[in-house]
């Protein structure tokens, strides 16, 4: 019987099935089944001349005379001297692959494949029941043509061993039962069932509360423990040798996973633990795996017995110490080493007993779960622990929650209250600060309207001056007229004459000056009447530039100007107001005229006038453009360029309204109005306005 490591034998371990010695002369009677192993001979292949005694009962690994022989010939002769049953049946175990004949008849056959009968695996029928009819009292000779598969490690395995050749005799109804009873099949998904059971237990208890990590690890060693009984319930199953040693490297992973996780909940739970005895442990396990890997024989047994006796007098004598230290779990720990160490003696003692089979896997499943459920006892007691502390944490943050909602409700009576009274003074700021707002436009409309007014005085008060020094003047020169006439001096009185119609003439130049001041306030000041329609813009370009060029042309046929447009026919109809628009229009493309016209007068060589008109849509609005290669504006005035009454033109040549008047326009549109210069160049006007 192996058991792979200290810890893991309490779940890892199979069944001890003690060995009885064979009779000569044997009566096969009813619960006494007759082990043939003794007297048996063998051959190497066709070699039958040369018998040589064997011990079929032994494992393949310690038949060291085969010498690696594969094809043999086994026999045995052997008598019955009393039957006392009419129905007699053989069972046996084996490795390879045989044809078993009785008395010349062959039985049975194992591990050969019918559809190719060259081919053979080892297989071992694990007791399954050969029945013989008619099997009377006297010699009989048993005969076994054997094959061993070559390349085959024959190493015992977990609940298993190799023997070569294995046969008993036992009657009808103890080979049917025997066969039953070989392994108790609802005890073996009862563990699997209760590794799954504890394993969901324990990852939910991980899930619940992540700092407990010894959940976690118990969790993995119930899960590995789980997949290590399905793994030995297959290999149990299955008749193949070569699918039992498989099945043993997995389950050898298995249980390496498996005591890891165990031995870290072990050593977390009881420390400090002396590293000592930490090493003492893995040592333990180590010579174990070993000796499953490698032992065979007497040893091997001996070896097994001492590390399962060692394993639960180290784990009950470090819990009684980790007892007089106080540590909690120590008591469970301690309480499962002492009964699994009670039960495995109980279940070794029941082999030297007539037990029933069903009892001793009763008695060996307590004991395999005694110290894995006092593990978890204490991982579940630990968590009682952890949720009861985690209830009181929830009832004082539950009550540190109220404490809160009652010192935010006070708080918020309070921030309410000063809300409400900073509502209030800043309602009383906003009326102060309304009529400070209203004193303020109206300061700035008193201010607007002094310098308005400021400006319509300076702007009148120029030509009045003059209307009213020529008027003087005239009345002094009529004075000096008649006082000439009455002295007969016609010639004197014609030249006064003359001088007075002068004086006439500029006081009504003067006074047309004051009246055309007076209408650019009135056009200023009106509000526009007239509603936005559509109309080409274009059009309203072109028309205006012609009406502006022909009338300079009227009064000066000496001027000529190249006129150049570029419009953009893509534009459409725009809506605005069109006399408004004619109105800027006709100002601009006049001031350009005029400012083409005077540097003409300058004698420039070489200086042609010209006019460039131009449209174009730009996304969403339009942009008309009006350039002259005139003077210039100078950067120093360019920003009072659209303030009222200022102008560039001299005294009585221009009121100053103009561009300002259609500034206006064009803000009343929606668009907006710039001026870019370049004095002795260029200058250039570009209106904006929003195509919808």
């Amino acid at each position: 019987m192996r058991k792979f490591n200290l810890l893991f034998i309490l779940f890892f371990s199979g069944t001890f099935i003690p060995r009885t010695m064979a009779q000569e002369g044997y009566t096969i009677a009813q619960g006494h089944p007759v082990l043939l192993d003794s007297g048996w001979l063998y051959a190497i292949g066709t070699d039958t001349a040369n018998w040589q005694p064997i011990d079929p009962f032994s494992e393949i690994i310690t038949l060291k005379p085969l010498n690696g022989q594969t094809d043999l010939r086994l026999k045995l002769s052997f008598r019955v001297a009393n039957t006392n049953s009419n129905l007699i049946a053989l069972t046996v175990e084996q490795a390879g692959a045989s044809h078993i004949y009785l008395d010349g008849k062959l039985l049975t056959s194992y591990g050969y494949d019918t559809a190719n009968p060259g081919k053979f695996e080892g297989f071992n029928p694990i007791n399954d029941p050969i029945f013989l009819q008619q099997f009377d009292s006297g010699m009989h000779q048993l005969e076994v043509s054997y094959q061993i598969p070559a390349g085959i490690n024959f190493r015992p395995l977990i609940n298993t061993t190799f023997p070569l050749f294995r046969a008993k005799l036992l009657t009808k109804d103890d080979a049917i039962q025997f066969f039953a009873n070989r392994r108790s099949i609802g005890l073996d998904y009862f563990k699997i069932g209760l590794c799954l059971m504890l394993f969901v237990v324990h990852i939910i208890g991980f899930l619940f509360y992540p700092k407990a990590r010894l959940q976690f690890y118990f969790s993995l060693y119930t899960l590995f423990g789980c997949i290590g009984f399905f793994l030995l319930l297959q290999q149990h199953d299955t008749n193949l040798v070569a699918s039992k040693i498989r099945i043993d490297r997995y389950f050898l992973v298995a249980s390496f996973f498996s005591y890891i996780c165990l031995l870290a909940v072990f050593i977390n739970l009881l420390k400090p633990i002396h590293p000592l005895w930490i090493w003492i442990l893995v040592i333990i396990n180590l010579v174990t795996a070993i000796n499953g890997l490698t032992g065979i024989g007497t040893w091997r047994i001996i070896v097994d017995f001492v590390a399962a006796m060692a394993g639960p007098i180290i784990s009950a004598w470090l819990g009684y110490r980790a007892m007089r230290r106080g540590i909690p779990a120590a008591k469970y720990i301690f309480s499962g080493s002492v009964v699994f160490f009670i039960l495995w003696i109980f279940f070794l003692a029941s082999f030297q007993f007539p037990t029933p089979q069903v009892l001793k896997d009763v008695i060996f499943h307590m004991a395999a779960f005694a110290f894995p459920i006092s593990i978890s006892l204490v991982l579940s007691q630990n968590f009682m622990f952890v949720s009861q502390d985690l209830e009181k944490q929830m009832d004082e943050v539950h009550r540190l929650s109220i404490e809160k909602q009652e010192i935010l409700r006070e708080q918020n009576v309070l921030l309410e209250k000063q809300v409400e009274d900073r509502t209030m003074a800043l309602t009383e700021s906003l009326d102060n600060l309304k009529s400070t707002q209203a004193q303020l436009i109206q300061s700035e409309k008193m201010a607007s309207l002094g310098e308005l007014t400021a400006g319509i005085a300076h702007e009148i008060q120029n030509p009045l001056n003059f209307v009213n020094n020529f008027a003087e003047v005239n009345s002094e020169l009529i004075n000096e007229l008649v006082i000439e006439m009455d002295n007969g001096n016609i010639e004197a009185a014609k030249i006064i004459a003359g001088d007075i119609s002068g004086n006439e003439l500029k006081i009504s130049q003067h006074g047309k000056r004051a009246e055309g001041i007076v209408k650019g306030m009135l056009l200023h000041s009106r509000a526009p009447a007239a509603a936005k329609e559509p109309a080409d813009i274009n059009n309203l370009a072109d028309e205006y530039l012609r009406l502006a060029y022909h009338g300079l042309r009227a009064k000066d046929n000496s001027f000529n100007a190249a006129l150049h447009t570029h419009f953009d026919e893509t534009i459409g109809l725009v809506n605005l107001i069109p006399q408004d628009i004619s109105r800027v229009l006709l100002n601009l493309f006049s001031n350009a005229f005029y400012a083409v016209q005077e540097k003409m007068k300058a004698g420039l060589p070489g200086y042609e006038p010209a006019i460039i008109v131009s449209t174009e849509k730009r996304g969403s609005n339009l942009e008309l453009s009006v350039k002259d290669n005139g003077n210039g504006i100078p950067q120093k005035i360019i920003d009072k360029i659209f303030q009222p009454f200022f102008t560039t033109k001299p005294a009585g040549q221009g009121t100053g309204l103009g561009l300002s008047l259609s500034y206006d326009i064009i803000k009343a549109h929606g668009g907006e109005m710039t001026v870019d210069s370049k004095a002795g160049e260029f200058a250039k006007f570009c209106i904006r306005l929003p195509l919808e």
